[in-house]
C-alpha cells in the first residue's frame, strides 16, 4: 500500500464527489474480459518472481518493438510486482518502434546485456512479419536464437522469457499476411530451448472473434493496444503466465495528471481502473468560504477487491 498527501493552496472548500454521468463523471464501456484472459495459460511462478518474493531485487529488461516501447504494460507490470512483492523489481523498457529482430540482434549489447538483467522479455515477431522488412521466417528464427545464445553466454543465470503479443487486424494484418508463421517461431524456439513462452494471441483472438467491439475499443488501429487494454487484458494475462497469484482483480488507483487540470482551478481528480470498467471522478468546489488555509487530501494506492 502506498499513501500520498496532496496540499492545494486554495480556500477551504465544501466539496462533493460526483458519481454519475449527470454530475460530470463518465463511465467507460464495461467489456467483460474474463473469458479472454483465461485463454492465457496459468503457469508456475517464473524464477524472478520467486526471487522477488524472497526479497531479492530483480532487474528485468523488456526488449522488442513498439508493442514494448509504447506498451503501457511495462510500467504496469513493474508497479504490480512491487505492490505484491518486497523485491524490489525494476523493469527497463528497451523497446523501439518500427524495428525488427535484425535491430534487436545488432543492439543487444547496449540495450540488454549492459543492463545486467536478471530476466529478459523478448518480442519481435510482429515486425519480423512486416512485409516491408523483407525478413524470412528462417532469418527471424536465426536472430532470436542468436539473442538467446548471447544472453546465456554472458550470464547463464539470466532468465529468458519469450512473448507473443497481440495479432494484427485490418491494414496491419494485410501488411503481415504470414504473421502466424513468425509467431510459431517463438513457440517452437521456446519448446526447443526450454524457455517460458507467454503467448497472448489466444486471448486476443477470442476477443476478436467473440467481442469485436471490445477489440476495436482496446486496439483501435488493429495493432497497438491502448493503455486501458494494457490494464484490463495484457497485465492480467502476463501475471497469469508469470505465475503471480490472485490476478482476477487487478486495479491500481492512479491520480489524474495535474498538468491536465486547468491552471489555478481548485479541483482534484482521480481515476479507478478495474478489469471490467473504469471510472474517472473529480472533486469540484461547491462553495468557497474565504478561508486561506490549504486544502489537503489523503490519497491511498492499494489493490481493490471486487
Amino acid at each position: 500500500m502506498r499513501g500520498y498527501r496532496f496540499s492545494l493552496p486554495t480556500p477551504r472548500l465544501i466539496v462533493a464527489l460526483a458519481v454519475s454521468v449527470a454530475a460530470g463523471c463518465t463511465a467507460k464501456p464495461a467489456f467483460d474480459t474474463t473469458s479472454c484472459i483465461e485463454e492465457t495459460a496459468r503457469q508456475s511462478p517464473a524464477r524472478f518472481v520467486k526471487l522477488l518474493e524472497a526479497s531479492q531485487p530483480q532487474a528485468i529488461v523488456a526488449y522488442g518493438t513498439s508493442l514494448t516501447e509504447f506498451g503501457q504494460w511495462v510500467h504496469l507490470l513493474e508497479s504490480e510486482l512491487n505492490l505484491k512483492f518486497p523485491g524490489p523489481a525494476v523493469i527497463v523498457n528497451s523497446g523501439k518502434g518500427g524495428i525488427s529482430s535484425d535491430w534487436g540482434a545488432e543492439n543487444l549489447d547496449d540495450r540488454v546485456l549492459a543492463k545486467k538483467p536478471d530476466a529478459v522479455l523478448i518480442e519481435f515477431a510482429i515486425n519480423d512479419a512486416y512485409q516491408e522488412n523483407a525478413m524470412s521466417v528462417g532469418e527471424s528464427a536465426a536472430n532470436l536464437a542468436q539473442m538467446i545464445d548471447r544472453i546465456r553466454s554472458t550470464d547463464s543465470n539470466t532468465e529468458i522469457i519469450l512473448l507473443n503479443m497481440n495479432p494484427p487486424t485490418g491494414r496491419a494484418l494485410k501488411n503481415r499476411p504470414h504473421i502466424d508463421q513468425y509467431l510459431d517461431v517463438y513457440r517452437s524456439t521456446a519448446k526447443r530451448t526450454n524457455l517460458r513462452l507467454i503467448d497472448l494471441t489466444a486471448s486476443w483472438r477470442r476477443m476478436i472473434e467473440q467481442q469485436p467491439r471490445a477489440w476495436k475499443h482496446f486496439v483501435p488501429d488493429g495493432l497497438h493496444p491502448s493503455e486501458e487494454a494494457s490494464r484490463k487484458v495484457i497485465l492480467p494475462c502476463l501475471l497469469r503466465a508469470l505465475g503471480v497469484g490472485d490476478t482476477d482483480a487487478v486495479a491500481i488507483l492512479n491520480p489524474l495528471d495535474p498538468q491536465l487540470l486547468p491552471p489555478h482551478e481548485p479541483t482534484f481528480g482521480f481515476q479507478i481502473p478495474t478489469n471490467n470498467g473504469g471510472l474517472k471522478c473529480a472533486f469540484h468546489p461547491l462553495q468557497a468560504t474565504g478561508d486561506e488555509r490549504p486544502f489537503s487530501f489523503d490519497f491511498i494506492e492499494d489493490r481493490i477487491s471486487p
